[in-house]
């Protein structure tokens, strides 16, 4: 009826019966008559917004990378440690995570400044559910987050680069420990067929040797005679320019591989009673083999399932993974820890939130951290009362 009323009638189209069939036939014999008035306004171009956004994520990242020097000045990541892509953006799967690559405030950068939770919050002001999540997070002890890049190495980097930080913080003998074992594993990662990454990789091992030394990330020079050993850390892991980054990942991949080969038939957890290889059949490999040629070693592939379990494990440190998303639960629901055994006092706890198909680091208050500790202790004092956590029955 639309084309009737709009489409003038030829002699040849008013001979057929059907109103449909007319008005078809006069549009095919009568040029088109202008529809503008129909016509929505343009919308405005594109590029306008996004080189406005890129302006200004440009100008966050300098002065990020300005204030490097204080990064850890706020509270401390001794006790804490992924992509709706680096910047908070509710995600439907681990796709459209890397389809955004890394998100707007981390164009071209692999890390961001460290935020408080209020920004995380903000950004899903109209999440009800997420911003209760947010708000038990500081309820628990903690204060702060950063975001990290989503190219699919996002649960390396972050797991990463929150242990380096921990460990450029700690005192000198524990990090001399823990960074000789380290710089051990890493010497033991050859790349006999690609001269690029082995040079990668030899300043890899020659930058945590430097660490373990007592001295910092890289040598100050300049005006960054004044920036702390984390501020030099940060910068120099957060330019893609640089080798070190991807160098890290592709060590942190090295290492997982390597522990789900040689404990192919070990449990992931002394309580599944179900072992590395179980799992990568059930999911879909042929066998553990299959599984870290497929997942683990390709750059940019997401970690799934085992590597939650085999990095933390390869390491030695403990991966606490706290789930933003809409479960429904008590706070033993939002987070999980990941580690080889059970806890030890003192290991290290890299802290990572877990939105879909990302991962970011958190941070916790080193006062948070002190009473967890003790809280830890009173239960293993604690002794066990006769039917203490057992479910009700009925009659008693």
């Amino acid at each position: 009826w639309l084309l009737r009323g709009w489409v003038p009638r030829s002699p040849h189209s008013s001979r057929l019966r059907c109103p449909r069939a007319r008005a078809c036939a006069a549009m095919a014999e009568q040029p088109a008559l202008p529809f503008s008035w129909l016509m929505l306004p343009p919308l405005p171009p594109l590029t306008a917004f996004f080189s406005a956004r890129l302006r200004w994520t440009e100008e966050l990242g300098d002065v990020a990378a300005q204030e490097g020097g204080s990064l850890g000045s706020s509270c401390s990541s001794t006790a804490s440690a992924s992509d709706a892509g680096g910047y908070a953006r509710p995600l439907p799967s681990i796709a459209a995570g890397k389809a955004l690559g890394g998100g707007d405030v981390m164009i071209g950068r692999n890390l961001g400044p460290r935020e408080g939770l209020s920004s995380l919050s903000d950004e899903w002001k109209f999440n009800k559910s997420f911003v209760d999540r947010v708000r038990r997070l500081e309820k628990r002890g903690y204060c702060g987050w950063r975001r990290v890049r989503g190219d699919g190495n996002c649960f390396y980097r972050a797991v990463g680069f929150g242990l380096l930080e921990q460990l450029v913080a700690a005192k000198p003998l524990r990090r001399l420990m823990y960074l000789t074992t380290l710089r051990d594993q890493l010497a033991s990662i050859t790349y006999q067929d690609d001269a690029a990454k082995a040079a990668a990789h030899a300043d890899l091992i020659e930058r945590v040797e430097r660490l373990r030394c007592g001295d910092a990330w890289e040598a100050p020079c300049g005006a960054d005679a004044e920036m702390t050993p984390l501020g030099l850390l940060y910068r120099n892991l957060q330019n893609p320019g640089e080798t070190a980054d991807l160098a890290l990942v592709r060590a942190l991949r090295r290492l997982t591989a390597n522990y789900i080969r040689n404990h192919a038939d070990e449990f992931t957890t002394s309580e599944s009673g179900i072992s590395y290889r179980d799992i990568a059949m059930a999911t879909g490999f042929e066998d553990v083999e299959d599984f870290c040629g497929r997942i683990v070693l390709p750059d940019g592939e997401d970690a799934e399932t085992l590597c939650q379990h085999a990095l933390p494990a390869a390491l030695g440190v403990v991966v606490r993974i706290v789930f933003l998303d809409r479960r429904e639960g008590g706070p033993d629901s939002e987070s999980l820890d990941f580690c080889a055994g059970p806890r030890r006092e003192g290991e290290w706890v890299v802290h990572v939130q877990l939105r879909p198909g990302h991962y970011d680091l958190l941070y916790w208050h080193e006062a948070a951290e002190g009473a967890s500790r003790r809280r830890r202790r009173r239960s293993a004092r604690r002794p066990a009362t006769p039917g203490r956590g057992r479910p009700p029955t009925l009659g008693h």
